[in-house]
């Protein structure tokens, strides 16, 4: 018996309707033909499967800043306003921003993340400790 099947999912690329084996955390089978339930089973529906998404340049510390705006639009102004924000982050805050971040960006499907992080003559490595 499977840990998790899907039923009645299309695949991304085709469309083609599918259904999944998954055991021990890795998909055993994807086939047209039915299969049995597993100990969890999902209908999707119709919903689409796919690869998990990659987010291949990320920067944890500045996730979730937009409490100022860039009225002007320009990165200039967005670089403005960052020099100053960047000034006042701590790790508590960071961590906690990382964190709700990293628990939505899972949530939606994304597994591998590449982090950077900013490291310059104004925040220094206090960034990187968060």
């Amino acid at each position: 018996m499977m840990d998790l099947t899907i039923h009645n999912a299309v695949l991304d690329k085709t469309l083609a309707p599918v259904n999944l084996a998954i055991s021990a955390g890795r998909i055993t089978r994807i086939t047209a033909e039915d299969i049995p339930a597993g100990d969890q089973s999902i209908d999707a529906g119709g919903a689409m499967v796919s690869p998990a998404f990659v987010e291949s340049h990320f920067h944890l510390e500045n996730a979730l800043l937009w409490d100022t705006p860039n009225t002007s639009g320009t990165l200039r102004e967005a670089i403005q306003i960052y020099a100053g924000i960047k000034r006042a982050l701590d790790t508590e805050d960071i961590v906690r921003r990382a964190t709700l971040t990293l628990r939505q960006a899972v949530a939606h499907g994304t597994l591998w993340m590449r982090n950077h992080v900013d490291i310059d003559q104004v925040a220094q490595l206090r960034l990187l400790k968060g």
